[in-house]
């Protein structure tokens, strides 16, 4: 009988804490007077856990004695010690499934397998010295919890309950909000989330519909006239997502720029979220991401100045193409046309967000991001349409991958001050972007200086990270940028000398340099100023000389390769992409089993696959969803005005 004991000991404690086993083991501390019954069936855990959660324990002590299958199920599931601990392996998720479909009739009546993660505080720095967890906390994550082990304990035990059983040995535990999981803990499908799917199945049952009909209509060749058929319609939909264009006044790079910049921010989630979940050799971090892998993944954060460019770009050049047309511009059509083009597809993903995400994802990590994020939605889903997030509640964004678009939408309303002195002084629109981006510039490293930021703290998260005046500076680089490449509209584009061509081509790869050198630089506050400035203004020129080189024909093979046509397929489901990929991540994450071990070949093989399903999924949500609502909604609008 004293085994079980022996081995609930090294169940219950991690390798670090040896005083304590030792103590135990030597009498001082008798682990039945604290977890079970004594052999006089008189509970001896009331002081601190409920009588409800003693009886239980106590019940639980009895089946495991007599080798009662419940029992020792529910003894199986509960974490073990594991190896590599001093590797960073400090978490051990046990066996979740296991426990949560336990279920035994007893004298008592049933018991159910209940599942908690306790997170395990050490109890002195020296003690954290001593394991190397101060090592972990500092160079690891931020929000990786130090040291969680899951217990399995009858479902009458609550969360406190479970705290009271590590506080009686002398353990600092923390049972988080909806860190304890039953088999009947996650909640039922309501009304909402029955409407939303109600929804998602009749834009499905739709575009079927209107597919078939519009192929019976081609097949006897006739055309389909009714405006919802054609705007539900596979054939006509995906004709426009997988028609390729040549020649023209497209600037094709922009569409490789675009599809490239979309895959590596998925690399980039990837690295980032599997760096917030638990990680088997997470000590090994730091050096795992000094390789070549590694400096890519850092890379990715580069991916928002790319797409700020763009955006700005395409802002300035589509003015002044369709000036050219003979079209002016209209302010209200301006902002209707950005609002339709973004919000119906917004507002789907957060409503998949609020109400479906907790139906799709259940296991022993929700807690960690999933519960966050579907607590966030829920409260501040109107700040995220309203792209207000990134300032009125930037610490509990709900969908908040989605920061980006926040800041793209402000500088969005903040441009017709722009295209009106565009449309009238070139040169004096020009001067204004150059000065707002001037401005962006100088408040990253005033604000980065003042505060004494440091990547990924608090403070660089809440005062400089999503806000577009920290920002904003590559949008109004890309409007100038968009402006130059635009005067070739009419044929008349400026020809470069070839020491001009050489300077520009030699700065290029000098600003490719900075990128590389400046990632050994950021632990210093001066480091952190160069890289929220220098080092993406660095980046800024990279993108604004490839696009203009290739669009006037200095970009050679580099030009070749990003004009390839299939990247105009990808690109125009990088939104949709950029909608769904974090939702897929956080799915796979949410419902991980055990920790993983991190090697960048895993998570490489991870990117291409999310990549993949990110496509998958991107273009079902573009054919059914994003492409008819926009054609429906432009439709409305256009005949409202007629």
């Amino acid at each position: 009988m004293y085994k079980y004991f022996i081995y609930l000991i090294f169940l219950l404690f991690p390798r670090g804490n040896y005083s304590q086993i030792d103590y135990i083991l030597g009498g001082g501390y008798n682990i039945r007077k604290f977890l079970f019954v004594s052999e006089d069936n008189t509970t001896i855990t009331s002081s601190f856990v409920s009588k409800k959660c003693s009886k239980y324990l106590q019940l639980f002590t009895t089946a495991l004695l007599e080798k009662e299958i419940w029992a020792l199920e529910m003894l199986d599931a509960t974490s073990g010690v594991q190896s590599g601990i001093l590797k960073g392996n400090v978490i051990n998720l046990g066996a979740y499934d296991e426990c949560v479909n336990i279920n035994a009739h007893t004298r008592l009546g049933e018991v159910y397998g209940k599942y908690c993660r306790v997170e395990l505080k050490t109890q002195s720095p020296a003690e954290k010295k001593r394991l190397g967890l101060d090592v972990l906390l500092n160079r690891v994550t931020l929000y990786t919890p130090i040291s969680s082990m899951a217990v399995c304990v009858p479902d009458a035990c609550s969360e406190k309950d479970v705290e009271g059983l590590f506080r009686a040995m002398r353990m600092i535990p923390v049972v988080k909000e909806g860190a304890c999981k039953t088999q009947y803990t996650k909640p039922p499908l309501d009304y909402k989330g029955k409407a939303l799917l109600f929804f998602l199945g009749a834009c499905v049952l739709l575009t079927v519909v209107s597919t078939v009909i519009d192929c019976v209509h081609r097949y006897n060749g006739k055309a389909s006239s009714h405006f919802v058929v054609m705007a539900f319609s596979t054939l006509n939909n995906a004709k426009k997502i997988f028609q390729v264009r040549y020649g023209g006044n497209e600037v094709y790079c922009l569409d490789g720029i675009k599809a490239i910049s979309t895959a590596m921010i998925i690399w980039g989630h990837v690295y980032y979220y599997n760096c917030r979940y638990p990680i088997s050799n997470a000590l090994q971090l730091p050096k795992e991401m000094e390789g070549l892998s590694g400096t890519l993944s850092y890379f990715a954060s580069s991916t928002v100045e790319t797409f700020l460019f763009i955006s700005g770009a395409f802002v300035s050049y589509g003015v002044i193409s369709d000036a050219r047309k003979g079209l002016k511009f209209n302010i209200r059509t301006f902002y209707l046309n950005r609002i339709l083009r973004l919000t119906p597809c917004l507002a789907i993903t957060v409503l998949i967000y609020t109400f479906l995400f907790e139906q799709v994802v259940y296991g022993p990590t929700i807690d960690l991001w999933c519960d966050m994020e579907i607590m966030r939605c829920r409260q501040y889903w109107w700040s995220t349409l309203l792209y207000i997030q990134n300032y009125w509640n930037i610490l509990s964004m709900c969908f908040s991958n989605g920061w980006y678009l926040a800041v793209d939408m402000q500088l969005y309303v903040l441009s017709p001050i722009l295209i009106v002195a565009l449309l009238k002084s070139p040169r004096l629109s020009v001067i204004l972007a150059s000065f707002f981006a001037f401005c962006c510039l100088v408040a990253s490293f005033t604000i980065t200086w003042i505060l004494e930021m440091e990547m990924l703290s608090l403070s660089y998260l809440r005062d400089y990270f999503a806000l577009t005046h920290t920002r904003g500076a590559p949008w109004f680089i890309g409007f100038i940028v968009g402006y130059l490449l635009s005067i070739g509209l009419d044929g008349k584009g400026k020809v470069l000398s070839k020491r001009t061509i050489a300077i520009c081509w030699s700065a290029w790869f000098f600003a490719i340099i900075v990128q590389i050198v400046s990632m050994f630089y950021i632990s210093t506050v001066l480091g952190v100023c160069f890289e929220n400035t220098f080092r993406k203004l660095a980046w800024v020129y990279v993108l604004a000389w490839t696009a203009y080189s290739c669009h006037f024909g200095y970009g050679g093979h580099l030009n070749t390769f990003l004009s390839l046509p299939i990247f105009q397929i990808f690109s125009r489901l990088a939104y949709s992409s950029y909608l769904m990929h974090g939702f897929l991540i956080l799915t796979l994450k949410g419902s991980m089993r055990s920790a993983i071990h991190f090697t960048h070949f895993e998570l490489i093989v991870q990117t291409c696959g999310f990549w993949l399903l990110a496509q998958f999924v991107a273009l079902l949500f573009n054919l059914t969803i994003e492409s008819p609502i926009t054609i429906l909604l432009t439709r409305s609008v256009k005949k409202k005005k007629e």
